[in-house]
């Protein structure tokens, strides 16, 4: 049996979804995640329907929205996940997660929102990129750089914490500097980088 949302959608209605993805895109980088739902249905002419027929809450048209960025993560993380030392690894992976946060304002927040609530498409999308960062992580604590019992989570919360406390600093300065001191709080203190 198909159901409503395993259908295919009909040409005109994903030209809307699309359409709608396109705007939320626009309106999120110049206004945030927080800019006004019916301002992007206005922009594509559509009614707020039809928005909230395609994505039934704000966080399923912010996870759509980003869905590029993260698929370019997946895509990254296999570079970080083998060959290069771990620690490094870890640390070029936490700087491009706190900088993929930082991509809209407001980001930030609904992340440490969705990984705390665990439930909705939203916390889907973080929970795919906490299981790439355990992939990258486990690699460091096999290597004795990093504490056995700092987990997954604690990192991806704590970059994306990292992102959040600097969404109204411009530059990368600051936030390289959170990550080192992050690193070197996790650090085993044998095998770690100094």
């Amino acid at each position: 049996m198909i159901t409503p949302s395993s259908r295919p959608l009909r040409a005109d209605a994903r030209r809307n979804r699309d359409l709608i993805v396109e705007a939320a895109r626009a309106a999120f980088a110049s206004k945030g995640v927080d800019a006004p739902l019916e301002e992007i249905a206005k922009t594509v002419g559509v009614g707020q329907g039809t928005l909230y027929r395609h994505f039934p809450t704000r966080e399923d048209l912010i996870a759509a929205a980003i869905q590029d960025d993260v698929d370019q993560l997946v895509r990254n993380s296999e570079k970080y996940a083998q060959g290069r030392d771990p620690f490094d690894a870890l640390a070029a992976w936490l700087r491009e997660i706190a900088m993929f946060s930082r991509t809209y304002s407001g980001l930030p927040n609904r992340v440490l929102d969705a990984s705390a609530g665990k439930s909705g498409s939203f916390a889907v999308v973080c929970g795919s990129l906490e299981s790439l960062t355990d992939r990258i992580l486990v690699r460091a604590k096999e290597a004795d750089q990093i504490r056995a019992n700092v987990t997954a989570e604690d990192v991806f919360l704590l970059a994306n914490a990292i992102a959040w406390s600097l969404t109204k600093t411009p530059g990368t300065e600051l936030l390289d500097k959170h990550i080192d001191i992050l690193l070197r709080g996790i650090a085993s203190g044998t095998g770690a980088a100094s």
